[in-house]
């Protein structure tokens, strides 16, 4: 909707032509197949996608998206979903809160960003999570680890979720082989693989495979978005994304912008247009909650 304040002037042509290009954009968008993602996209910044200076250009919601923010503001009104048999852990209620959001951000095909503190139980969240897609998934996840905690997850599957047919890619289970590639019909058959994240950096293989979820432990590793490590990490194929941390905000705003540009890339902007919206944060009353 547009309304001209000074008819007397060119300033209303001015406006209704921008206005209408920034309609044949979405118009454009709409025709290609807008994807949720996207979609949100608009909702959050339009101004930095649609809008042209000195223009309003305002998104709204339908009545579906409505719903669907509604419940990505609230984990605790998305459907309850149980742990498949073979899951051993009996999950407090906040856990099942999270398997509850993991599962509904699947179905809309938004990656996840899982960052209760330090031991209140990610990894039997992910368990929980995973024993769902068992049997409904060919490709196997991928598990990026730091090198210090492939014991633990090791004995997590096994006291948790024993089932869970796992293969380490590391050469201190499986020698060169974890560096010089491992065969498809190896990978057949299996529900996760865990590797580290200097084995991304090293193993083509790993970043030549298409994977079905690709999870991230210890997420702050990818928190510098001009790391090695955090490059290789992006360029893995996979149906979807999930990270785990405590700190997904440890010294600067900007370390968020890193960690969702690899969960849902576009969804918070390009690093530029996020700093410019940070250093607003901090002036508008609205900001922050705005961000959340």
């Amino acid at each position: 909707e547009l309304t001209c304040r000074d008819w007397s002037s060119d300033v209303c042509s001015s406006d209704l032509r921008q206005t209408l290009d920034a309609y044949a954009q979405a118009t454009e968008l709409l025709a290609d197949g807008m994807t949720l993602r996207e979609a949100m996209r608009l909702l959050l910044s339009p101004d930095q996608t649609l809008g042209n200076e000195g223009i309003d250009t305002e998104v709204t919601f339908g009545d579906w998206l409505a719903e669907v923010a509604r419940k990505l503001a609230n984990p605790a009104l998305a459907r309850a979903v149980a742990p498949a048999p073979g899951f051993l852990a009996v999950l407090r209620p906040y856990q099942q809160l999270g398997l509850n959001w993991l599962a509904f951000l699947d179905s809309l095909g938004l990656g996840a960003c899982l960052a209760d503190d330090m031991g209140l139980g990610k990894t039997i969240q992910v368990l929980a999570f995973l024993s769902t897609r068992r049997g409904r998934v060919a490709a196997p996840s991928l598990l990026v680890v730091p090198a210090s905690l492939l014991g633990n997850w090791q004995e997590e599957i096994q006291r948790f979720l024993p089932g869970l047919n796992t293969l380490v890619a590391h050469a201190s289970a499986i020698g060169k082989q974890a560096r010089d590639g491992i065969a498809a019909e190896t990978l057949r058959g299996r529900d996760l693989v865990i590797t580290t994240y200097a084995m991304i950096q090293r193993a083509d293989w790993l970043r030549e495979t298409a994977w079905d979820y690709i999870i991230l432990d210890e997420a702050k590793a990818i928190k510098n978005p001009g790391a090695r490590q955090t490059r290789a990490a992006k360029q893995l194929a996979g149906h979807n994304r999930l990270v785990l941390t405590g700190t997904p905000v440890e010294n600067r705003i900007d370390d968020l912008w890193s960690l969702f540009d690899f969960v849902n890339p576009g969804l918070l902007g390009t690093a530029t247009q996020f700093r410019a919206t940070a250093k607003r944060l901090q002036t508008d009353s609205t900001g922050y909650a705005r961000l959340r």
